[in-house]
């Protein structure tokens, strides 16, 4: 153990902690600051148990565990750097503020919040691993300026709860097992995303299943392997100003029951065509304004318009 704070309040500035402590800081019930502090090797630099924690100019690099760990307490990060670890951030339950936070070469995931209200600026996540960058369980997240390259499975995945996603660019994801990659990974969750640019990935640009509720404005999704847009399950997607291009499957997929509702969309060089359904049950796609590539040909009924 490096430090131990419980109970009391802490303010650490200009330190070091380097070595392999199982915990460099351990917080609980506590109020601690630490300012341009360095941690390097510890299992994990940060476990905290209620409380609040500042951290403002930190780099944690090379350790085995959780990078960050914060449950039932309020975390506040600006300008955090995580390199390497099992996750570059953890929470449970707890109340989390953060500008300028960076995970980097995690071995599951960047970050994993379960149960947490809050919001994140400036966030990036390079090279995670195989439970995606971004990974939100029952959680109310408002997510601005989210930058993601070269993640294993996911790019932001998120069941239950709400997420708000403004200004996201997510590339270069891959898929290990061939059946994920997926750019938003969407189940049984409300989302609203504008502005957000998917970019070379193994799966779908967004896949919505199991009731979740989606709203796309300002969506580009280019060379997505699987589908741009992916509803099943459920699933409402509804997109305003999508764009979808190079897809090695349709611009559009809805299945077992999802709805897809676009307007005022842009598609081009996707090897699958315009949309693909099932039109069984409730499946049904409504298309408004159509640019570029060709609209559904013959043969499927519940996929109504568009106007040009």
């Amino acid at each position: 153990m490096g430090l131990r704070v419980e109970g009391a309040g802490a303010r650490i500035h200009e330190a070091s902690f380097s070595g392999g402590f199982r915990r460099a800081v351990e917080t609980r019930d506590a109020r601690v600051v630490l300012e341009s502090v360095r941690v390097g090797a510890a299992r994990t630099a940060l476990h905290q148990a209620r409380g609040e924690a500042r951290l403002a100019r930190v780099t944690v690099e090379h350790g085995p565990d959780v990078g960050l760990f914060v449950q039932h307490g309020t975390l506040r990060l600006e300008d955090v750097t995580v390199t390497g670890h099992e996750y570059g951030l953890q929470t449970r339950e707890a109340r989390l503020e953060a500008r300028g936070f960076t995970s980097v070469r995690a071995v599951r995931a960047g970050v994993a919040l379960l149960g947490t209200q809050g919001v994140m600026e400036d966030t990036r996540v390079v090279g995670s691993g195989d439970f995606g960058a971004v990974s939100l369980l029952g959680s109310d997240m408002l997510l601005r300026g989210l930058h993601v390259e070269g993640a294993e499975a996911y790019g932001v995945s998120a069941t239950r709860g709400r997420l708000r996603l403004e200004r996201a660019l997510l590339t270069g994801l891959t898929s290990r097992e061939g059946d994920a990659g997926d750019g938003l990974h969407l189940r049984d969750v409300e989302v609203e995303a504008r502005g957000l640019v998917v970019r070379d990935v193994a799966g779908a640009g967004v896949l919505a299943a199991q009731g979740a509720r989606v709203v796309l404005r300002e969506t580009v999704l280019t060379s997505c392997r699987t589908a741009g847009v992916w509803g099943e399950t459920l699933a409402r997607v509804t997109a305003e100003g999508l764009e979808v291009r190079g897809s090695g499957g349709p611009a559009l997929v809805a299945l077992e029951n999802g709805v897809l509702r676009v307007e005022d969309l842009s598609a081009g060089d996707n090897a699958g065509g315009l949309v693909a359904a099932d039109c069984a049950g409730d499946t049904r796609v409504t298309l408004g304004r159509v640019e570029g590539q060709a609209s559904v040909g013959p043969g499927a009924p519940c996929v109504t318009g568009p106007s040009r």
